[in-house]
């Protein structure tokens, strides 16, 4: 089992490699890109799609590691909660019982 993942990952690895030399040879025209404070000088199509995709993929991850941090310290919380509320009620079982005077009657 352990052979057969590592091969299945050496494929997929290979099969990336070909994936991203192929996408590069098909896009190497070269572009200049027009942002907010200028123009970046003429580069190949692939390098600046690359660039792109990763400054999206940092973007969202910061964000869903923002998300995802939150909610691991909401969860803390409730954790804290619930276990405070597991003693207290462990505590209330085990009262001990009252002797045979209601209250109220006196």
């Amino acid at each position: 089992m352990k052979t057969f993942r590592r091969s299945l990952l050496l494929l997929v690895f290979v099969a990336l490699l070909i994936v991203g030399w192929r996408f590069a040879h098909q896009n190497e025209s070269a572009v200049s890109v027009h942002y907010l404070f200028g123009q970046t000088s003429e580069t190949a199509l692939w390098k600046v799609l690359g660039l792109a995709t990763g400054a999206g993929s940092a973007c969202v991850a910061l964000v869903m590691g923002w998300a995802l941090l939150r909610a691991r310290f909401e969860a803390r919380g409730y954790r804290k909660k619930m276990l405070a509320f597991e003693s207290e009620v462990h505590q209330l079982r085990h009262l001990p019982a009252s002797g045979g005077k209601k209250a109220g009657k006196g």
